[in-house]
């Protein structure tokens, strides 16, 4: 073998195990069919309980903005089983992958869709006029803006606008739906609404960390020893 060749076979033998993890590491694409408006698939329970006839006081504008709406991304079954053990992993002191945490960009590359999947989706948002404002590290999100309008041409729904004590929201009417082919991947809308978000804290009565009147209290110093 010449001096020539030798360097070159080295390398290839160097970075042949590196392409194969890269190759293994991208989540193969889910969305495999062409993304058309002819075939769409309603996302039943994605209108809000609020959003009711009721309520409702009229169309809201056209050009109403809508901004920061947030596409959710959902995993496939394999990427779900692969991090049902990788939680419990986490939490056992007997695996090798106990406290290993994940930066949100290795949470996204392991559990996310493929670039192939991002390209389709943020593909299809562009073409109704969005603007796609950021990918979630973790690439569970797709977080995109536009107006009312574009929304309604493209989730097939309208947005309106209703009152609810002496307060005025907006709101999707019906369920959106999606094209077909972005099913696999797409699981719904987040931010289509503007009603309040329920919040899940609990407030409950507790006693004072320390004699505040006389100028003790428990710092977090405290709290370490």
């Amino acid at each position: 073998m010449s001096r020539k060749i030798l360097p070159a076979v080295i390398l290839i033998l160097f970075a042949a195990p590196g392409c194969l993890l890269l190759a293994q590491a991208q989540a193969p694409p889910r969305i495999v069919e062409p993304v058309t408006e002819s075939a769409v698939a309603r996302l039943w329970g994605t209108t809000h309980r609020l959003a009711t006839p009721a309520t409702q006081i009229g169309r809201a504008p056209a050009d109403l903005p809508m901004e920061r709406i947030l596409l959710n991304l959902k995993r496939s079954p394999i990427q779900q089983i692969d991090l049902d053990q990788l939680l419990a992993d986490l939490q056992n002191p007997g695996s090798d992958n106990f406290h290993r945490w994940l930066t949100p960009e290795q949470f996204g590359q392991r559990f996310g869709p493929g670039q192939q999947d991002i390209g389709a989706i943020t593909a299809w948002l562009q073409s109704h006029g969005f603007h796609v404002n950021e990918i979630a590290k973790g690439r569970n999100t797709v977080e995109f803006s536009g107006t009312a309008q574009q929304v309604e041409t493209a989730f097939r729904t309208e947005i309106h606008r209703y009152r609810i004590d002496e307060e005025e929201y907006t709101a999707n009417s019906t369920d959106i739906a999606i094209p077909v082919a972005l099913q696999p991947v797409v699981s719904g809308v987040v931010s289509l609404h503007s009603f309040p978000r329920q919040s899940f804290a609990h407030a409950r009565r507790s006693e004072p960390l320390g004699n505040v009147g006389s100028g003790h209290v428990i710092a977090p110093y405290d709290f370490a020893a």
